[in-house]
């Protein structure tokens, strides 16, 4: 399954599934080419993160970081958040329980 991006008010939204976390790199850096720079990474169909996509994460928050953008994360699963405290992750992400606050942070 293609992963979802939707524009919201100048906010890229993306809802992310398993299958695709390694798929978005190409269309992020389409978004940043347009002068794009809020990001929203929803995971609410993602359970669970495996070392490949926690890297592929990181690999998408520093590209965006690094054209002075921001990448937020929204509705984790609970297995996510102790991935994300795990590896101290929460210490770099900006992470909300849910997608309206994560929409709400950019205002």
């Amino acid at each position: 399954m293609d992963p979802t991006f939707i524009q919201e008010n100048g906010i890229n939204i993306i809802k992310a599934h398993r299958s695709n976390m390694g798929a978005l790199a190409d269309k992020i850096s389409e978004l940043l080419d347009q002068g794009q720079r809020k990001f929203i990474l929803d995971l609410e169909n993602i359970e669970w993160i495996d070392s490949q996509g926690l890297g592929k994460l990181m690999s998408y928050f520093n590209t965006i970081r690094n054209a002075e953008g921001q990448l937020v994360i929204a509705s984790p699963s609970e297995q996510i958040v102790i991935l994300f405290n795990m590896t101290k992750l929460d210490r770099t992400l900006v992470v909300f329980d849910n997608l309206e606050s994560a929409k709400a942070s950019f205002n």
